[in-house]
């Protein structure tokens, strides 16, 4: 049996990641819990601990380079004999399959200030190389997640496309216009959007019309999660899906496309949360906890551990759901 180890997401803005160490070597036994290698984005420094006890078979990573993220760092053999033939070719070689370039010091500092930079630029500033974003529906979820999408280094928000509204309950969002004309304003303004429509209970089914409408245009719905959300870099997060400040999304959660994580929520390990669902401020997931397609579940709501929740349900706020709903 191989276990491959791939350079995780750390942050939904970078696309390659520094590997600052490297703490074993082709040939080396390691135990669960042990460390594997540390890589870097702009934000922060993770450590890659071993999931599987056995011995490197393979290591395709050096220190000081970067590389895209799903890239196969190393593999892991319960092979003990494949491992030692494996370490034999390894001295053989001069270099690890697929190496890049060698990043010097320097390098690394430039790129590293170049992002920080870009980072702290103002939205106004339209061309800064930023990707242009429409969100699709106005309202107060459009406007806070136009804020979100505002601290993001690689994207800037175009405007909305949707019913025309006062421009009191737009918030400071400029009106690009209407469903109907989505696919024209996307080709000439920008290629990608963010789904702000059928975020409550009585426009659930919207929410679905839109992002298929938005997958047979081939409009690409980036991920965005707030700074100060946290999310495990084991966590699986589907196109379209939206974290809010201060949300937590745990180890080997995954997360289908278009699904809101509001702000506060807490996912723990194991969950899964179907498409198009949105978990709703302060909401507490506990492990192994399995949320369908096109559900709500409610403000301040406990989920407990294992439990079950089918499509297109809807938890009503401050509920404590301890059992299966069938």
């Amino acid at each position: 049996m191989t276990l491959e180890i791939k350079i995780p997401r750390l942050n939904a803005n970078e696309d390659e990641l520094l590997v600052s160490d490297i703490f074993v070597s082709v040939g080396d036994q390691v135990s669960e819990g042990d460390l594997l290698f540390a890589i870097e984005s702009v934000k922060s420094s993770v450590e890659i601990d071993c999931q599987q006890a056995g011995f490197i078979n393979q290591i395709n990573i050096e220190t000081g380079e970067y590389y895209e993220i799903g890239f196969l760092a190393m593999t892991i053999s319960s092979d003990r004999n494949s491992t030692v033939q494996a370490a034999q070719q390894s001295l053989k070689q001069e270099a690890p399959p697929q190496r890049k370039e060698k990043i010097t010091a320097k390098k690394r500092l430039e790129k590293i200030t170049t992002l920080a930079s870009r980072q702290m630029r103002h939205k106004e500033n339209v061309n800064d190389g930023r990707l242009p974003v429409i969100i699709i529906g106005g309202g107060d979820h459009a406007g806070k997640l136009s804020r979100m999408i505002d601290k993001s280094f690689s994207f800037r928000v175009l405007g909305y496309v949707g019913p025309a509204l006062d421009k009191k309950n737009t918030n400071g969002l400029e009106w690009l216009g209407t469903d109907e004309n989505l696919a024209q304003i996307a080709r000439s303004q920008g290629s990608f959007a963010a789904l702000a429509a059928g975020v409550l209970a009585p426009d659930a089914m919207l929410r679905s019309k839109v992002y298929a409408q938005c997958l047979s245009l081939k409009i690409p719905l980036p991920v965005f999660v707030h700074p100060t959300a946290e999310v495990d870099p084991s966590a699986v997060l589907e196109p379209g899906v939206q974290i809010f400040a201060n949300a937590t999304v745990g180890a080997n959660v995954t997360i289908k496309a278009g699904s809101i994580i509001n702000t506060g929520a807490i996912i723990s390990h194991d969950s899964s949360i179907g498409q198009l669902t949105h978990i709703a401020p302060g909401a507490v997931l506990a492990g192994r906890v399995a949320v369908g397609d096109r559900c709500i579940i409610g403000m301040n709501s406990t989920i407990y551990i294992g439990v079950n929740i089918p499509d297109s349900s809807i938890i009503l706020n401050n509920s404590n759901i301890s059992k299966d709903i069938r």
